[in-house]
């Protein structure tokens, strides 16, 4: 079965649970549910064509409904297309509503087909879930904070050794963090800034990435000083935002950590408030969690100047332009 490097074991996970002991396969289960029906009829056709050594082994399966596919425009892909997408919607273990709580949790998903996915030691994608008041969220990867996440509109659909979510939204495979910074206006400054000074190439290509993202009024201020505007003279305040081969998710800061940089000798610090938020340079997220192909971007509200002793910015002189 043609598939990226992960769908047949997606399938073939899905496949051996609903063989391994029990009366009704998975495809039993989906079809009792007519709003499913175009996720049912995908999957039972892959399933005709897997042949494997029957395990037991548990996963969790986000379906969208119908209607979510086709809002989407998802029903007008090709059939190995929506199985891409498929397999950014299944997780390796078996989870509850019951063990989603407040706080986000990360979970590797079947996703890490190489034209989508660029995480350190060929990891897999990961999509986020948590709990905001009775209804269960997924972190997937959009960026626009107009744009309404997916919910579960039916949860715990038990089949096989595993477990069915309905959803009403198709999740997003998280895309480069170029694309995040184009379709976010408020990292526009930072954009042009990394642009200009090449580096945007290097942070979309580089498995693993934490970029710590300026706001516009940070860049703003920054520029409004007497710093001087050069872009050589600021590539490495720009890579003092950047940690490579790392994706720091905001579960990671748990404790006070210092993390390496793209500057040479320079760190940045991640913690948690007593309160449990987390905090970069001892100040909050004002994004938290924006997925990307290769990592994640954390928006800030403030420039991160690295310590004098590894560099200092010039400061502007009379004849000072931007090149």
């Amino acid at each position: 079965m043609k598939f990226f490097s992960s769908s047949s074991l997606f399938f073939c996970t899905l496949l051996v649970g609903s063989c391994f002991a029990l009366k009704e396969t998975i495809i039993d289960v989906m079809k009792k549910d007519s709003s499913i029906s175009i996720v049912t009829k995908i999957l039972e056709k892959r399933f005709k064509s897997v042949s494997f050594d029957p395990n037991n082994v548990p996963y969790t399966l986000f379906v969208p409904t119908n209607n979510a596919i086709i809002n989407s425009g998802a029903d007008k892909l090709s059939e190995s297309q929506i199985i891409s997408i498929l397999g950014y919607h299944v997780v390796n273990e078996t989870i509850f509503s019951k063990d989603i709580k407040r706080d986000i949790k990360f979970y590797r998903t079947f996703q890490l087909e190489k034209e989508y996915v660029n995480l350190p030691g060929g990891k897999s994608q990961v999509l986020g879930l948590f709990r905001s008041g009775s209804k269960v969220i997924i972190k997937d990867g959009i960026f626009d904070p107009s744009e309404r996440p997916a919910r579960v509109i039916k949860a715990n659909v038990k089949a096989a050794k595993g477990v069915i979510h309905i959803i009403d939204k198709v999740l997003k495979i998280p895309p480069k963090i170029s694309t995040i910074l184009k379709g976010s206006p408020r990292f526009s400054v930072l954009r042009k800034e990394l642009m200009d000074s090449n580096l945007l190439s290097v942070i979309d290509n580089t498995p693993g990435i934490t970029l710590f993202a300026p706001s516009n009024l940070a860049f703003t201020k920054l520029l409004q000083t007497n710093i001087d505007p050069s872009i050589k003279n600021l590539i490495p305040v720009l890579k003092n935002h950047v940690i490579g081969g790392k994706s720091l998710y905001s579960t990671k800061f748990t404790r006070s950590k210092s993390y390496e940089t793209l500057l040479s000798g320079s760190k940045v610090q991640v913690s948690r408030s007593r309160i449990g938020l987390p905090l970069v340079q001892n100040r909050p997220i004002i994004a938290q969690d924006l997925l990307a192909e290769n990592g994640v971007l954390q928006g800030i509200n403030f420039v991160i100047i690295p310590d004098k002793r590894v560099y200092t910015p010039r400061k502007k002189t009379g004849n000072t332009s931007k090149q």
